[in-house]
C-alpha cells in the first residue's frame, strides 16, 4: 500500500503542470524566438528599397508603420501578403501611414517579379544578409509589426494561420489599424 502512495505521490508530481501554460513572457531569454514585442520600441535598423536607398527608423517617426519581415519562397508569408496588400490598398493614401515589406536576403528583381505576378503595389525593401531580423527575432516569417507615429510596436504577429471560423492570426493588426483610423 506504501509503495502505490508513493507510486501515485510520483506520477501526481510529474502531471502537476501538464496542460498548463505561463502567460508570462520572458524578454531577452536566450531561448526566446522573439526580441521585439508590443509595446517595445522598435529596435534600430536598415534596409534599403529597390533604389539601394537606406530606410531606418527614423524615416517612419510620424506614421503608423507597418514592417512585415517576409520571403517569395516562404509558403505562410504567400497566405499573410495578399492581406497586407488589403491594408496598403485601403490604407495607403493616408500620408500618415507606411508598409513596409521587408524581403528576406533575396534580390530586388526576385521581389519585384513576384509581386508583379501577383499583384501586389507595395514597396520593395531588402534585408541584406538578415541584419534587420536579427534585432527583431531569432527566425520565423512571416513576422508584422505594427507602430505606432513615435516607433512603438502597438501589435506583431508570427507565422500566419487561421482560426475555426476562418480569420488570420493577422487580423489583429488588421483590427487595431481599424481603431487607429476610425
Amino acid at each position: 500500500m506504501k509503495r502505490f502512495i508513493l507510486c501515485a505521490l510520483c506520477a501526481c508530481s510529474l502531471f502537476a503542470g501538464y496542460g498548463k501554460t505561463s502567460a508570462k513572457v520572458v524578454k531577452n531569454n536566450a531561448d526566446t524566438i522573439s526580441l521585439v514585442f508590443k509595446g517595445d520600441a522598435v529596435p534600430d535598423f536598415e534596409v534599403f528599397d529597390r533604389n539601394n536607398r537606406k530606410v531606418t527608423p527614423k524615416d517612419l517617426k510620424g506614421s503608423y508603420t507597418l514592417l512585415v519581415f517576409f520571403a517569395t519562397w516562404c509558403p505562410y508569408c504567400r497566405y499573410e501578403l495578399p492581406e497586407v496588400q488589403q491594408l496598403q490598398s485601403r490604407y495607403g493614401s493616408r500620408p500618415d501611414f507606411k508598409v513596409l515589406p521587408i524581403s528576406r536576403d533575396e534580390h530586388p528583381d526576385t521581389v519585384a517579379a513576384f509581386f508583379r505576378n501577383n499583384g501586389y503595389n507595395l514597396p520593395i525593401v531588402i534585408d541584406v544578409e538578415g541584419k534587420a531580423l536579427a534585432k527583431f527575432a531569432k527566425r520565423g516569417i512571416p513576422r508584422s509589426f505594427l507602430l505606432d507615429k513615435q516607433g512603438v510596436v502597438l501589435e506583431s504577429t508570427v507565422g500566419y494561420y487561421q482560426d475555426s471560423t476562418g480569420e488570420s492570426n493577422f487580423a489583429v493588426v488588421r483590427k487595431r489599424l481599424e481603431s487607429v483610423f476610425k
